[in-house]
């Protein structure tokens, strides 16, 4: 049976929208972390593209930052592979600015392609902008009595019911 895409639910101001950032360069993914955190969002890193889809699938992270050249798993093909069952943004920083490179990241799924090297706020431009747009998603429709689960909230479509650690909220 397929995967069923997460329920998105809108980031409040209490809760910061996280980003798990695909790297291998440990300096630039610090560099990053650090200023993306300075601004207010829960960071995650991953340095390998073969460990990053299952952790983009598990995690299921509000934005990725994805690099195309990594060791195990290129980001092209992470990107082909989380695509079809991951509705956060995905956005490609990566040495590779090619107008090919940019336009099959896009076709495979990305939502954004930065080449580096990226100004900083050009990058913290972008990740607000992509963040915003997917705060407008609203959650699919969902069949009479259909249970969504994130964690250890659950969303009952039948009852209009939404249950955090089994307390009905």
């Amino acid at each position: 049976m397929a995967a069923q895409p997460a329920l998105r639910i809108p980031m409040t101001e209490d809760t910061p929208s996280r980003i798990l950032i695909v790297e291998d360069d440990a300096k630039l993914a610090a560099l990053v972390r650090e200023f993306l955190e300075s601004h207010g969002y829960d960071i995650a890193v991953e340095g390998r593209g073969d460990r990053a889809p299952e952790r983009i699938l598990r995690e299921r992270p509000d934005l990725v930052i994805l690099d195309l050249m990594l060791p195990g798993l290129d980001g092209l093909s992470v990107c082909r592979e989380v695509r079809p069952r991951f509705d956060g943004a995905i956005l490609m920083l990566t040495a590779r600015g090619e107008e090919v490179d940019e336009v099959v990241g896009l076709e495979l799924g990305a939502d954004d392609y930065l080449a580096k090297p990226v100004r900083p706020r050009r990058l913290l431009a972008r990740v607000n902008s992509l963040l915003r747009r997917m705060d407008r998603v609203t959650a699919p429709s969902t069949a009479a009595g259909q249970q969504l689960r994130v964690g250890s909230l659950t969303g009952d479509s039948g009852s209009r019911t939404v249950c955090m650690g089994g307390e009905t909220m």
